[in-house]
């Protein structure tokens, strides 16, 4: 993994500096430019490190303030989202090759540059909302018939779980971009920040109110700092726009998943078949449509939308 994440940054920087330019001067780096690979190794390095480290404390609170027994219940769900990460990761993974080609051509404006944000955005929101929504409304019929009933978690801890997973991987168009323009420096402490909060916050909720507690403190210690701070590093620094805009839709997406998820929940709640897996094959269905047609009606008409699917139709 390490050595993945340090050729990609090497070609990401390559790509900053132009081949062309480097193969006049006989394909080797000058000292400053080695100075610099290295400098955003090492922010990388503490970046993806910090984030490591976030993301598996929560496992080792929740065995000492609720219990062993409870980690195993929250490996079967971890288990899931785990997989789905994987899936979308791929997905934005395979993109960065596109984006760096408009970011690093000279006949595209700032405009074009912030337009294709916008529409790596909208995949994004679109992709992680239906993700959630499933999660959320399936996760309980999917333990029932693979592990039983007793493996099934409360509500507000599937809640907690959900919204962690979105405020995480609703930042894939922002890290995307973040790599690809090779902006790592200024943001190489925000893991960092935010782990030291997530465990700070987690000793103290999880003590108080157990595995909820534990997971929500993980949010909070999100929203505190990256959340926010990624995006300003990114706006300030490559778009010189103010981040506010992408705020605003930030939580006007939320809401619009929160409220998607309610009506599709509901929709799933009043079916009442002895048969589970009929049960359960029928709430898919539903979850396959349902926030699928409301997203399309409330975004189908956007410009990034008919952006998206004209360039779908012309491959």
């Amino acid at each position: 993994m390490i050595l993945n994440f340090l050729c990609n940054l090497y070609q990401n920087r390559i790509a900053i500096k132009e081949y062309p330019f480097l193969k006049e001067k006989g394909g080797t780096l000058d000292k400053e430019e080695r100075k610099g690979i290295f400098k955003d190794i090492k922010a990388l390095f503490i970046y993806k490190i910090s984030g490591t480290l976030q993301t598996n404390t929560d496992s080792i609170l929740i065995s000492m303030f609720v219990g062993t027994v409870f980690v195993g219940y929250y490996s079967n769900y971890t288990l899931i989202t785990t997989n789905i990460v994987i899936f979308i990761g791929l997905i934005f993974n395979n993109l960065k090759a596109s984006v760096g080609s408009v970011l690093f051509d000279k006949k595209a404006t700032m405009k074009d540059k912030a337009f294709l944000f916008d529409v790596f955005e909208l995949i994004n929101f679109w992709i992680v909302a239906f993700c959630c929504i499933s999660y959320f409304v399936l996760s309980k019929g999917f333990m029932e018939i693979c592990f039983g009933e007793e493996y099934v978690l409360d509500n507000i801890v599937v809640f907690a779980i959900v919204l962690n997973f979105y405020t995480v991987n609703i930042r894939q168009t922002i890290w995307v971009f973040r790599e690809t323009t090779g902006i790592f420096y200024q943001t190489k402490y925000i893991t960092t920040v935010t782990a030291v909060l997530n465990v700070g916050l987690s000793i103290i909720m999880g003590y108080m109110w157990g595995l909820s507690g534990i997971l929500i403190a993980t949010i909070i210690a999100r929203m505190i700092y990256a959340w926010w701070k990624e995006p300003l590093v990114l706006f300030r620094e490559y778009f010189h726009t103010s981040v506010k805009p992408y705020i605003t839709r930030y939580l006007i997406r939320l809401a619009v998943m929160l409220i998607v998820g309610t009506v599709t929940y509901l929709s799933c709640a009043y079916l009442n078949i002895p048969n589970i897996y009929l049960n359960f094959l029928i709430q898919c269905v539903i979850c396959l449509l349902v926030p699928n047609i409301i997203f399309f009606a409330v975004y189908g008409k956007t410009k990034e939308f008919k952006y998206l699917i004209s360039k779908l139709k012309k491959r």
